[in-house]
């Protein structure tokens, strides 16, 4: 039986979890880079990137946080209502509207893209950055994505961004020779998400962004014609007038109505 100090032997624990299971992640102070106070960590940064072992910041609160909500629901799950939520302000006509400070908030745009298993269309909101004119985007939980498997399998979307509605055609450009400073703008465009997940692209060096986003994958988004008609951004805009309607009937009824 091998004998081990008991570091050792949480940090092959937690690196036989990580292997085991892409939905697992790492957070705490010093937990990334620096391997933890008592380096229990050492090396899995560099293994298994900042996406799954994450920096917290110096609060003990959002530490335990962070813990009760992947003990509710695991990242991909958090994501995936908050993007309901996103696509429901797009689909009300106020989506580009969440992208006016993108330091803090994100940049948002919604790719609308065909199920490779059932064929139904499907709207999933991303980050994005335009550089030099061409749209990129990335998925950051990489190759288990749905949507990302989705255009792999199909690669003709429809995209909704700041300034249009497009017919677009995607390719992965993980490969690209300049795919930091692309992938650095598109991490620029999350808002505090990237460095929440110790990607920071306005601090790491190209090197250390490198190695913090080995599983990221880089997306460029060809667009080929602006598009129109129904089934766009906007198609819920009638509910604002329609709730007005109906408060300031209530408000009517509530002036008319004799009190006891």
């Amino acid at each position: 039986m091998a004998v081990l100090t008991l570091i050792d032997a949480l940090k092959q624990a937690m690196d036989e979890e990580l292997e085991r299971d892409p939905r697992v992640f790492i957070t705490g102070e010093d937990v990334g880079k620096r391997g933890g106070v008592f380096r229990a960590t050492q090396g899995l940064y560099d293994k298994y990137g900042g996406t799954r072992i994450v920096d917290s910041p110096l609060a003990e609160l959002s530490i335990v946080a962070i813990g009760i909500g992947a003990a509710l629901a695991d990242l991909r799950q958090f994501f995936k209502y908050f993007n309901k939520f996103v696509l429901g302000l797009w689909r009300l006509g106020i989506g580009p509207l969440m992208s006016q400070s993108p330091e803090t908030a994100g940049r948002f745009m919604v790719i609308t893209h065909t199920g490779r298993k059932t064929g139904k269309q499907r709207r999933t909101p991303v980050n994005y950055a335009e550089v030099e004119g061409e749209v990129y985007c990335t998925a950051g939980f990489g190759s288990i994505s749905d949507w990302y498997k989705n255009i792999l399998a199909n690669p003709n979307v429809e995209i909704w961004i700041d300034n249009g509605r497009w017919a677009a055609v995607a390719e992965e450009v993980s490969d690209h020779p300049d795919r930091l400073r692309l992938l650095r703008e598109v991490l620029k465009g999350s808002g505090f998400v990237a460095p929440m997940m110790g990607a920071d692209p306005y601090q790491l060096s190209d090197a250390d962004l490198a190695q913090a986003t080995p599983n990221y994958k880089l997306i460029h988004l060809r667009r080929v014609e602006p598009l129109t008609g129904s089934g766009g951004p906007g198609d819920l805009v009638w509910v604002w007038p329609t709730a007005v309607i109906v408060l300031a009937g209530l408000v009517v009824w509530g002036w008319l109505t004799p009190r006891r």
